[in-house]
């Protein structure tokens, strides 16, 4: 069996917009978050998110959900959220 990886640096194959911003909406109404974290988790992760964005959003808000596992919920809920263009 071969496997093939496709990578796509630019968003010509993925909508990663709109998976970013379906993963947000999902991040923060699985946790309750308000209105600002949202709104920081769209401006800040715009361009890239990293684990280290994770642990400064725990500590920005004081948030009972470790940084690292909100990382983890991010990476599963845009790989959940990709589409392919046609």
């Amino acid at each position: 069996m071969h496997r093939l990886a496709l990578f796509d640096l630019d968003g010509t194959l993925a909508d990663r917009q709109l998976a970013f911003s379906d993963a947000v909406i999902g991040l923060c109404r699985t946790h309750s978050f308000t209105p600002d974290i949202e709104h920081w988790l769209l401006t800040e992760l715009a361009d890239r998110a990293n684990p280290s964005d994770f642990i400064r959003l725990h500590d920005t808000f004081d948030l009972v959900v470790p940084g690292a596992q909100l990382w983890q919920e991010h990476v599963d809920l845009m790989a959940a959220a990709v589409t392919c263009r046609p």
